[in-house]
């Protein structure tokens, strides 16, 4: 029953993360795919599973994906589609607790 969790958790996570990676990548006017962005959301969600050293390997393969798999150079696009990628990624649990908080 806990690995059933876990891989619908890391479903979850990389269908979301992939939808706001090419959000992030939409609003900053770069080119990419879809599919794409799910490789890269899918391979930082699994990476981050890893202790301890798993969020800085997940920071490393994703710029690395990221200038792979769109048009995006290292600097500026790539820093700039992961600050909007983080951000709306905030925005989007501000929104989340607050619906959740007004609908008890």
């Amino acid at each position: 029953m806990y690995l059933l969790g876990l891989v619908v958790g890391i479903a979850i996570q990389s269908l979301i993360g992939s939808g706001l990676l090419y959000a992030a990548l939409k609003i900053t006017k770069n080119q990419g795919t879809y599919p794409g962005m799910l490789v890269i959301a899918a391979v930082t969600t699994l990476l981050n599973l890893i202790p301890v050293v798993g969020p800085l390997l997940a920071l490393i393969a994703f710029f690395a994906l990221l200038t792979k798999l769109s048009d995006a150079p290292f600097w500026p696009d790539a820093v700039l589609i992961g600050i909007v990628y983080v951000a709306l990624g905030y925005l989007c649990r501000i929104i989340l607790l607050a619906l959740l908080a007004t609908a008890a």
